[in-house]
C-alpha cells in the first residue's frame, strides 16, 4: 500500500487538471454553438397570424358574408318644429298628436287682439297725416300764389309785406312736409303691423303627421319655444356599415329589410353612402328609399328598427 503522504500529494495533483478539463470542454461548447448559430442562443418566434406582418401586402376590405345583415332605424323624410316668427300667447292650436295634415293647413295662432288694436290706432294716425297733408298742400297752393302776385308788384308793397308772405310760405312748405313724413312713418308701420298679424298664423310646410305637441293656448311660445313637430309620411331607412364592408355597398343597389317588432318586411334601393366613416362607432352610415313606405307610414312609424341585408 502506497505511503498516506504519497496518496494525499497525487490527490492535490489531480483536482487541477479536473477543473481545467471542465473549463476546456466548456469552452468547446461555446465554439461549436457559435460556429453553429452565431454569437447568440437561437430564438424560436410563432408568427402572428392575426396581423400582417412587414412587408406584406394590406388587408383589403371584406364583402359581408351570406346572411350578414346590419341594424337600421326607418325615419321620416322630413321632420321639422314649428314656432310662430314671433313670441306671443298662443290662442289656439287646431291639432294634437297622431293627426294628419296637409301642405298649408293651420295649426295654430298667437293671440293679437293687441297688434289688432294698435293697427287700428295707426292706421287712423295715418289717415289723419294724409288729411294734413293734403290740407297744408292746399295751403301752401294758395300761399304760393300770393308770393308770386307780391313779387309781380314789388313796386307797390314794402318790403316787410313782402318777407311776409315769404315766411307764410316757407311755414307752409314745412307743414306739408312734415304731414308727409307722419303719413309715410304711419303707413309703414301699418304694413309691418299687418305683416306680423300674418305671421301670428302658423300652418303646415308640408303633408304629414304631428308627432309631439308642446304647447296649449294660454302658453307663450317663441322661436325658440315650438308649438308642434311635425314629420312627412315619406319614410327611408338608414342603418350602418363596418368599415372593412364599405366596398360592397353602392347606390342603386337592393336592400331588404325586417321589422321583428311589426312583423313586417320590405325592399328598398341605396340612395346615399356617406362619404366618411363615423369616428364614434367605426361605421359608414348608409341611406335607402323604402319601397311603397307610403302605404307603411300607418304600420312603419318613424323610429322602428329593422335588420337589414344587402342583396
Amino acid at each position: 500500500m502506497e505511503p498516506m503522504a504519497d496518496l494525499g500529494a497525487r490527490k492535490r495533483w489531480m483536482l487541477p487538471s479536473i477543473v481545467v478539463l471542465a473549463v476546456i470542454a466548456a469552452g468547446l461548447l461555446v465554439a461549436i454553438l457559435n460556429a453553429r448559430f452565431g454569437s447568440k442562443a437561437p430564438l424560436v418566434v410563432q408568427p402572428d397570424k392575426s396581423a400582417p406582418t412587414a412587408g406584406s401586402p394590406a388587408k383589403s376590405e371584406a364583402p359581408p358574408h351570406p346572411g350578414t345583415s346590419f341594424v337600421g332605424v326607418v325615419l321620416a323624410r322630413q321632420s321639422v318644429q314649428l314656432s310662430p316668427k314671433f313670441e306671443g300667447p298662443l290662442a289656439l292650436v287646431k291639432v294634437r298628436m297622431g293627426d294628419r295634415v296637409n301642405e298649408g293647413d293651420l295649426i295654430a295662432q298667437l293671440d293679437t287682439s293687441l297688434l289688432k288694436k294698435e293697427l287700428a290706432v295707426t292706421e287712423a294716425v295715418e289717415r289723419a297725416a294724409r288729411s294734413d297733408a293734403g290740407k297744408f298742400n292746399a295751403e301752401l297752393v294758395e300761399i304760393q300764389d300770393k308770393l308770386e302776385s307780391t313779387r309781380k308788384i314789388t313796386k307797390f308793397v314794402s318790403a316787410t309785406e313782402l318777407k311776409a308772405v315769404e315766411s307764410q310760405y316757407n311755414a307752409a312748405v314745412a307743414k306739408l312736409e312734415s304731414a308727409r313724413a307722419t303719413e309715410q312713418e304711419k303707413r309703414a308701420r301699418v304694413r309691418q303691423l299687418q305683416q306680423t298679424l300674418s305671421n301670428a298664423e302658423v300652418r303646415a310646410p308640408f303633408t304629414g303627421v304631428v308627432a309631439v305637441r308642446y304647447a296649449d293656448p294660454g302658453a307663450i311660445v317663441s322661436q325658440i319655444k315650438p308649438i308642434v313637430r311635425l314629420v312627412s309620411d315619406d319614410r327611408f331607412l338608414r342603418f350602418a356599415v363596418p368599415e372593412e364592408q364599405r366596398s360592397a355597398v353602392r347606390v342603386g343597389q337592393a336592400v331588404h329589410a325586417s321589422f321583428d317588432s311589426q312583423r313586417l318586411a320590405g325592399s328598398g334601393t341605396v340612395e346615399k353612402v356617406a362619404p366618411e366613416v363615423d369616428p364614434a362607432s367605426g361605421t359608414v352610415f348608409v341611406e335607402a328609399a323604402l319601397n311603397g313606405s307610403e302605404t307603411l307610414k300607418d304600420e312603419l312609424p318613424s323610429g322602428s328598427v329593422a335588420r337589414v341585408s344587402l342583396e
